[in-house]
C-alpha cells in the first residue's frame, strides 16, 4: 500500500489496523496476538509451546507510520520476568512504538521484521483460554 498525504493517513491507519492480528514469533515457537479496537485500547497476548501466556492491555495510537502502545503488564508477570530476564516485563507499564513498513487488509510488516496476519477476533482471556490459530481449519 502506498500511503496517502498527511492529513488522511492517520484515520486510513487507525481504519486498517482495527481487528485482530497473529504474527509467529522465536522461530515459530510462540505464537504474538494483538487485537486493536475502534476506541484506540488494545489486548494482545503471547503464546508460547509450553503453554505460558503474557497477556497485556492499554491503549495505541498512530503517529506518522508508528503505532504507539501505553502497554500494562498484569502483576504476577513481573516477578517472571525477574526469574527469566525479561526486560520487556520488568515494569508493569510500558510505552513503546513499532513502525509500520507495509499494511493491507491482511498482512502488517513492521520495521523489526515481525509479519502479523489478520485474523479472527479471540474471545476475551476471561471467557477462556486462548490458542493460536494458525494451521488450524476451525478460524
Amino acid at each position: 500500500m502506498i500511503f496517502a498525504t498527511a492529513c488522511h493517513r492517520t484515520s486510513q491507519l487507525d481504519d486498517q489496523l482495527i481487528g485482530s492480528w497473529e504474527c509467529q514469533v522465536c522461530g515459530g515457537d510462540s505464537l504474538s496476538v494483538i487485537t486493536y479496537e475502534g476506541d484506540h485500547t488494545f489486548s494482545g497476548f503471547i503464546w508460547s509451546r509450553t503453554k505460558s501466556r503474557i497477556d497485556s492491555t492499554g491503549t495505541w495510537r498512530v503517529d506518522g507510520y508508528d503505532v504507539v502502545f501505553d502497554a500494562e503488564y498484569p502483576a504476577q508477570y513481573l516477578d517472571a520476568a525477574e526469574s527469566r530476564d525479561l526486560p520487556i516485563l520488568r515494569q508493569k507499564f510500558e510505552s513503546y512504538r513499532e513502525t509500520i513498513m507495509k499494511l493491507g487488509h491482511d498482512a502488517l510488516e513492521l520495521k523489526s521484521g515481525a509479519i502479523y496476519k489478520r485474523m479472527k477476533t479471540p474471545p476475551k482471556p476471561s471467557n477462556q483460554s486462548l490458542q493460536p490459530t494458525t494451521g488450524r481449519s476451525d478460524v
